[in-house]
């Protein structure tokens, strides 16, 4: 098993004029909802906290969405968050596709990187992005749960809603938000279908989640600072698989060389890296993720060392 189990959506025409979703985990189709096409679009029922839906309309506009669940979760305490791509369209990075005024407090926009957090106030609205960033995070700032998903932008797909690629929901009416990634636009015709792959995460982190990678999401990517004494190396992260986090040396190919400092890594608990350490000779530290057996996951963060020649901080990092 990997880091994460892969579960895909696929919007099907099967006949003409009948339109559905076929939800598909390791490949295993687990439910096929058909549905006629009209001019409203419809919803399926709650299946372990995510809804799925689609818009069935001409063209196809496929969307999976995510509510916090849990009667010990409060909605206002789970705040949504998204990179906002600086090479946007939309001044400010996002476009209000609902503009009722009275929900623009709700819209929080972070600066360096620019980021998108949402707190919720029990009013109307709606927010497009066009976010190449891959990514949406729903964490739960009580208890410091994360919900994750992760996607891949088709830089050259025709994205429906001005061209968002991801969109947060908020009611007036029931206390609920929703969390969107939307497909670029597809017409499907009779015995056509379209897989749409999305990655499902979840991870124990305090927000907002600033990063997100393949292996874990960061509040706080890896730093290193120098001090009197040498350096000193800080990060905050969750991760999404049981293991290790392995702070190391990197070699000029950006590889792991010598290990630093070991840390336990679940997702069950927040990675907090505060080490300090003497200046290594190389130009670059990395912090990799290993599973139970030692075998290498992924990595969760690089940094340069602080007073490295920058043209050795360029050819480790190429």
């Amino acid at each position: 098993m990997g880091v994460a189990p892969r579960c895909e959506t696929q919007a099907v025409a099967e006949a003409e004029g009948v339109l559905g979703v076929a939800v598909l985990v390791a490949g295993a189709r687990l439910l096929y909802l058909p549905a006629e096409v009209g001019d409203f679009p419809w919803a399926a029922p709650v299946l372990r906290g995510a809804v799925l839906a689609v818009d069935l309309q001409q063209p196809v506009d496929l969307r999976v969405e995510a509510r916090p669940v849990g009667a010990e979760v409060e909605v206002g305490d789970a705040h949504p968050a998204l990179l906002l791509d600086p090479q946007s369209k939309f001044p400010g990075g996002y476009v209000k596709l609902i503009d009722d005024p009275a929900g623009d407090g709700q819209w929080q926009v972070q600066k360096d990187p620019s980021l998108m957090r949402v707190s919720y106030g029990r009013k109307t609205g709606r927010i497009g992005a066009d976010s190449t960033a891959g990514w949406i995070a729903h964490v739960d700032e009580v208890h410091n749960k994360a919900y994750i998903k992760r996607f891949q932008v088709e830089k050259l797909g025709e994205y429906p809603d001005q061209g968002s690629t991801v969109e947060v929901y908020t009611s007036g009416d029931l206390p609920y938000m929703e969390v969107e990634v939307l497909s670029p636009i597809a017409g499907l015709k009779p015995g056509e279908s379209r897989t749409v792959q999305r990655w499902w995460l979840a991870t124990t982190t305090p927000g907002p989640v600033r990063e997100v990678g393949e292996v874990g999401a960061a509040r706080q990517p890896l730093e290193c600072k120098a001090e009197k004494d040498g350096l000193r190396v800080t990060a905050q992260f969750g991760v999404f698989a049981e293991g290790s986090a392995v702070l190391a040396t990197a070699a000029g190919d950006g590889k792991a060389a010598d290990t630093i400092a070991t840390f336990p890594a679940s997702p069950a608990s927040p990675l907090v890296v505060d080490q300090r350490i003497a200046r290594p000779k190389t130009v670059s530290l990395v912090l990799d993720l290993r599973n139970a057996n030692g075998t290498p996951l992924g990595r969760l963060g690089s940094v340069a060392v602080p007073g490295a020649p920058k043209e050795q901080v360029a050819a480790a990092g190429s």
